[in-house]
């Protein structure tokens, strides 16, 4: 049993490691706005189409949107991350 918990924390050690290294991109508006996050949701890149610079509040709606859009993706990527983890650790 100790071994398989020893096995457990090194995958999980991993896991979080895999995690850390992520980064999406959320969009929106067809791609007029892009935004990447990395696995600790902090922002790293932002891209804006000129073409919508002159539209406040479409921006500000777009932005959220690929905000959005982008935690949904890295939500996903992390549940499949953890997913990975647990499948080889049976709990009784």
């Amino acid at each position: 049993m100790h071994s398989k918990m020893q096995d457990m924390l090194k995958n999980m050690q991993k896991a979080q490691q895999k995690i850390q290294e992520i980064i999406v991109t959320g969009q929106s508006g067809g791609g007029l706005v892009k935004i990447d996050i990395d696995g600790q949701h902090q922002a790293c890149k932002v891209v804006i189409d000129d073409s919508i610079m002159d539209d406040k509040g479409m921006l500000e709606d777009l932005v959220l949107a690929a905000i959005n859009d982008a935690t949904t993706k890295l939500e996903d990527e992390v549940k499949k991350s953890m997913l990975g983890f647990a499948g080889d650790f049976k709990l009784p």
